[in-house]
């Protein structure tokens, strides 16, 4: 017999024991392990079966909890092909949201839970965190391999300021790791590569016309400022400079997050 929402969130609540950050009484918690959806709702083998012919939408739905989507994840591959992933939070009705993160053609997993008294503060600490550590902070896997091609905001409480510095925390951390795939090296091209495309030209103007602080009179001195390579075309996170970073998060937050 699937568990009703009362018993899913007395199971929730007993797992849920190690505290990453605290507010006044309010807390941000986390698993030593993630919980997979099916370890959460599930009592036997005949409620897995029942689950994957309705999904789990649908059976939120018909047990009362409330899911709403945070941030959804989306890449680009060669083709028509693509993959997602997304955070999303699961109200069951008491004290706290707990946060799910869904991994394309994986298990849904439950890997922290935020007070509601103080959501938009612990929401903050939480993405910094995740996007620091790649994920790892509150899960097994690493989530990226590079910042989506795309990111989807449905969370009122998120803004472009708190993305840009998500973003720096994911590049200078992945910087360490890499010169190019994933780095700030590898965003600066692909930003300069849209730039330079005749199609979005015009397109880019306009952008950096809202961006104030950037003052750029052509196409030259676009690829001049964003392409600072040496002749010996070294590369490595050493020629980015943090006016050139700045400038560059401003660019990723127009062309790869779209605000719901």
């Amino acid at each position: 017999m699937i568990k009703d929402k009362k018993n899913i969130e007395s199971f929730l609540k007993k797992r849920f024991t190690i505290e990453d950050e605290a507010i006044d009484d309010f807390k941000l918690l986390k698993l030593q392990k993630a919980l997979q959806f099916e370890d959460v709702f599930c009592e036997n083998d005949e409620d897995k079966e029942y689950i994957d012919e309705m999904g789990y939408d649908e059976l939120f739905e018909e047990i009362g909890i409330k899911k709403t989507s945070i941030l959804g994840f989306e890449y680009e591959s060669i083709g028509p092909m693509s993959w997602f992933h997304s955070l999303s939070k699961m109200d069951c009705g008491e004290d706290y949201f707990y946060i799910n993160q869904y991994v394309d053609e994986q298990e849904p997993t439950i890997i922290a839970a935020i007070h509601k008294g103080k959501y938009p503060e612990f929401l903050k600490l939480f993405l910094k965190k995740y996007y620091k550590s790649n994920g790892t902070h509150y899960s097994e896997h690493e989530m990226f391999s590079s910042l989506p091609s795309c990111t989807e905001v449905s969370d009122k409480n998120i803004n472009a300021d708190l993305l840009k510095e998500c973003f720096k925390l994911f590049l200078d951390n992945i910087s360490k790791k890499y010169d190019c795939h994933g780095s700030w090296h590898d965003e600066r091209e692909s930003m300069l590569e849209i730039l330079e495309s005749p199609e979005v030209y015009e397109k880019s103007m306009k952008t950096l016309d809202k961006l104030k602080d950037i003052n750029f009179k052509d196409k030259d001195s676009i690829s001049k400022y964003l392409a600072k390579i040496d002749k010996d075309k070294e590369e490595g996170l050493s020629q980015i400079d943090d006016n050139e970073k700045e400038d560059i998060l401003k660019l990723l937050i127009y062309y790869k997050v779209r605000f719901m």
